[in-house]
């Protein structure tokens, strides 16, 4: 890296694990994907893109356990640098399946809480994100998730 470097700063990175699953077949069985995994977070992405176009950035931010390890590697694969401290604790993961039939509730994080984005995905506008989304939308009922 020379000259000027944009650092990102992710304090909560995640390790995004996804699932794909194809038809279920006659005797009920559902195929499941070997897992894919990507390295997730606001800076992450913001890095990841920055890098894309061709600045120079360094991720920084905090990442432990196998999920830390795994998110250093995936940034290293996509030519981002990292400085990340290394933690006791695990990062977190996010879970993500897909099917051949449309998705009906929003992804969930390892703790088992709904995730909201602040972009919109491909779901019913109530289980859209959050009140605050950039394009407007917001969620129909006032419950708490």
């Amino acid at each position: 890296m020379a000259g000027d470097v944009i650092v990102t700063v992710t304090l909560n990175a995640a390790l995004h694990v996804s699932y794909a699953a194809g038809d279920v077949s006659p005797d009920g069985v559902r195929p499941i994907s070997r897992p894919g995994y990507r390295a997730g977070g606001r800076g992450v992405t913001a890095a990841r893109v920055l890098r894309s176009f061709g600045h120079d950035v360094l991720a920084a931010g905090l990442a432990g356990g196998t999920s830390g390890e795994l998110i250093r590697e995936d940034l290293a694969r996509s030519g981002v640098p990292t400085a990340f401290t290394v933690i006791r604790g695990e990062s977190r993961r996010v879970f993500r399946g897909s099917a051949s039939r449309a998705r009906t509730s929003p992804p969930r994080s390892s703790a088992g809480s709904r995730r909201t984005t602040g972009a919109c995905w491909p779901a019913p506008r109530r289980w859209c994100c959050a009140a605050a989304c950039p394009t407007g939308c917001r969620p129909r009922s006032t419950a708490r998730w």
